[in-house]
């Protein structure tokens, strides 16, 4: 039977040395000061990426209780408070200036064949207190709300787009792989999923967007959702992997339902897209064109332009969902 070893995911030799050094500076002292600080530098040094894994779980947690049909009295008030919880978590994980600190593990990071991986992570969980700024303020106060839960979309469509370039760049032209298929990891599929989940977050945002801006949006989170393609091709590449060099060790076993996520993800988001768009051109009138290509054609061929689109994109939800 073929080999099942993973790719390793020990830290990188930047991070060892520096370790080295804190315990260095930390031994030789009794001072319980010098002691807890060199304690806290290892910490920060090891705060990987991953983290923003906690900021994805809770804030979905906040998302699923606060739309959750089954209600009862004081749910919405605890999802609030899990996303208000998940806020916190989110800024204190930003004020860890790791990388101020120890300016060489950046670069370190980037080129480690895992951890730079996770820099998805992080605008997928900025995407869930995104997603509950629309629910919880834009759609109770209006006004300033919802151009802050806008403006917060486009850093973090923006910044899903760079890592869903950036990082597959250091994996083709940095990152070390042996010449073996069994190397590729579901893992891979952390930094293509991160537009998907951004065109899901715009299709939520247009819905309280006025028409122009709405338009905008839904044509930007369109363009996001190309990554879903991408993402299945990954899938192919773990089937084969899994096919020839059978499941990954029980230690991360849970990493084979990554495809899950981006599966459930793309199909929420072209169905929120398209329900987005129909209620947009029932309201307005016109397609996500503006007018420009429907906009001589008989009264009410936008809405049934629309109309068509939305149930097509039922039938290719299903089929997405499905495969996941």
């Amino acid at each position: 039977m073929a080999s099942t070893a993973a790719p390793t995911t020990r830290a990188p030799a930047e991070e060892l040395s520096i370790d080295e050094e804190i315990t260095a500076d930390g031994n030789g002292s009794n001072e319980g000061r010098v002691r807890f600080a060199s304690g806290l530098r290892r910490r920060i040094l090891h705060f990987t990426p991953s983290w923003f894994v906690v900021n994805m779980g809770t804030g979905i947690s906040s998302i699923l209780l606060y739309n959750l049909p089954y209600s009862f009295n004081g749910l919405k008030e605890i999802a609030i408070a899990i996303w208000l919880l998940n806020v916190v978590l989110f800024s204190l994980f930003l004020l860890i200036a790791r990388y101020c600190i120890f300016p060489t593990v950046l670069s370190a990071m980037l080129y480690h064949p895992v951890q730079s991986l996770f820099l998805g992570c992080f605008p997928m969980g900025f995407a869930t207190i995104v997603n509950m700024t629309v629910f919880v303020a834009a759609e109770r106060w209006g006004g300033r709300w919802i151009w802050l839960a806008w403006s917060l979309w486009w850093v973090d469509a923006a910044i899903s787009v760079i890592i869903a370039i950036g990082v597959p760049f250091f994996v083709f032209t940095r990152h070390q792989h042996a010449s073996t298929l069994n190397t590729v990891s579901p893992a891979w599929l952390l930094p293509i999923v991160a537009p998907n989940v951004a065109s899901a977050t715009g299709g939520i945002v247009a819905a309280v967007l006025p028409p122009s801006q709405a338009r905008l949006t839904i044509v930007v989170s369109y363009m996001l959702w190309s990554s879903v393609p991408v993402a299945v091709m990954i899938m192919g590449l773990l089937y084969l992997r899994m096919a020839v060099h059978k499941i990954p060790l029980a230690t991360e076993i849970f990493s084979v339902l990554l495809p899950l996520g981006a599966c459930g993800q793309g199909a929420f988001a072209i169905l929120q897209l398209a329900e987005v768009s129909l209620e947009h051109t029932k309201a307005t009138g016109v397609w996500l064109d503006g007018g420009r290509m429907l906009g001589n054609l008989p009264a009410g061929t936008a809405e049934l332009v629309a109309s068509a689109v939305w149930a097509g994109t039922v039938c290719i939800a299903l089929v997405i969902w499905a495969l996941g």
